[in-house]
């Protein structure tokens, strides 16, 4: 392969916002593989150049032909970029392709108004094939499901307003977008209307590297606009199989939620599809309900509120939020009431507690890299409790967790009949209390105590 620079190029005046480049009018490559990732997923791309020819036409215009293979499917490009001139100030280009991609046709042409600072581009592109399987095969992708492939995305300025739409089918993916800015650069003000539906919404958020959504048909509608820092969203719809999300939100500071008013509410008929995605495993389980809301007091206080109905029980969090965007110094309430006192605590690896009705109150302040339990007790009807206090972290497998623990009943036989079976201890009160600490290693007991018919181990 060669590459040849032409000896001497045209020299423009440097634009403040750029930096120095070189540009190649000629470029001439054969034979040479190119081995890569799209960041996004771990699946390796293979794109090998039989032959790339660049050069200058006599009206100034760049032309580039490919020939060669993109993960062992046939790529042939032509594209028109310039005149040079313009292509070294980065301003004013026009540009045109027309090819193959395996099965994929791209047909498009456009003015780049500003290659640095977009504001107010034109473009019309197409891309059209017959099996979209094949496509998201060669681009090494996830599969969206059966059908064609057929997208078209059109921009231009109107009347001073940049305008764009996003319309077609991928797969069984139907989408279709459209939006209007002052211009694309600054998004300021700003119009957005989206509308998507597919048998996958998993399959959908992994092509952009998001995991453990559920593998179920979705929906999704909705309508946002910006003026300057003001963000307003409604009839923001999303259905997952039979979860509905609906979003309503007026974010006067965008992008933080300060003076924000925000309203979620969340519903469903399966919350365990939900369970990889939040992290938590083999919680609560059946139908769910759930609504939030965030408003502001008059002196610039976000208050959250959230209230949540899951077979665990009644759950309701409150309290004021911190500064973003890591919203440290938030002092929430917790509180439930439930009927299975086991089943939620034997979530986080305590199971000691009886299988019956139960309330939990606790207070947590956020804090750098975790959260901070400042009074936690969960009290069941036969008056055993759980007091817990101590920073619960952030990181993976809550390494750096270290929390005070004291359980305490009135019934240490009929506990230790749950857990073992019969027995003739005698059926007086205990308690139990210590350290759990989370580290690299595993979980780590200290300062174990046990007492128990006037007796005190540790």
């Amino acid at each position: 392969s060669k590459t040849e620079p032409e000896p001497e190029q045209e020299q423009e005046p440097e634009s403040k916002s750029a930096n120095p480049a070189v540009i190649f009018k000629t470029i001439a490559i054969s034979d040479t593989t190119t081995r890569f990732y799209n960041g996004k997923t771990d699946v390796e791309n293979v794109l090998h150049i039989a032959s790339l020819d660049k050069h200058e036409l006599p009206d100034g215009l760049l032309h580039t032909q490919i020939n060669g293979d993109l993960n062992k499917r046939l790529v042939e490009a032509t594209v028109t970029m310039g005149p040079y001139a313009n292509l070294a100030r980065g301003k004013d280009i026009n540009f045109t392709i027309d090819g193959h991609f395996g099965e994929l046709k791209i047909d498009g042409s456009g003015l780049v108004d500003d290659l640095l600072n977009l504001r107010q581009p034109v473009f019309d592109i197409d891309l059209e094939g017959p099996n979209a399987n094949e496509i998201t095969a060669m681009l090494g992708i996830e599969n969206l499901g059966e059908g064609g492939f057929s997208l078209r995305a059109k921009g231009a300025p109107v009347n001073g307003v940049f305008k764009a739409d996003l319309n077609g089918k991928v797969g069984g993916i139907s989408l279709g977008v459209t939006a209007q800015a002052s211009e694309i650069a600054r998004f300021y003000e700003l119009d957005l209307e989206v509308s998507i539906n597919g048998p996958s919404l998993g399959s959908f958020t992994r092509v952009f590297g998001l995991q453990n959504w559920p593998d179920k048909p979705f929906s999704l509608t909705g309508q946002a606009e910006r003026v300057g820092e003001t963000l307003n969203v409604h009839d923001f719809i999303l259905n997952i199989g039979g979860t509905k999300l609906l979003l309503d939100a007026l974010m006067t500071e965008f992008p933080t939620l300060d003076a924000s008013r925000i309203k979620l509410t969340i519903s469903g008929d399966e919350v365990e599809q939900f369970h990889e995605l939040i992290g938590i495993k083999g919680l609560a389980t059946g139908p769910f309900n759930i609504v939030g809301k965030l408003d502001a007091t008059p002196e610039g206080l976000e208050l959250l509120q959230v209230k949540l109905d899951t077979s665990l029980g009644h759950v309701t969090i409150s309290g004021p939020l911190g500064d973003a965007p890591d919203y440290i110094g938030s002092k929430l309430d917790l509180h439930i009431d439930g009927e299975n006192a086991n089943s939620v605590m034997a979530g986080f690896g305590i199971d000691l507690l009886p299988e019956g009705s139960f309330n939990l109150n606790a207070r947590v302040e956020v804090v750098d890299g975790g959260l901070r339990v400042e009074r936690g007790v969960l009290v069941t009807i036969e008056d055993e409790r759980l007091e817990l206090g101590g920073f619960v972290a952030f990181a993976a497998g809550s390494k750096g967790t270290s929390v005070d623990m004291k359980i305490s009943g009135k019934h240490f036989a009929e506990m230790i009949r749950r857990h073992v079976g019969d027995n003739e201890l005698p059926d007086s009160p205990y308690l139990l209390s210590g350290q759990i600490n989370v580290q690299e290693e595993g979980i780590r007991l200290e300062n174990m105590e046990f007492e128990y018919e006037g007796i005190t181990l540790g």
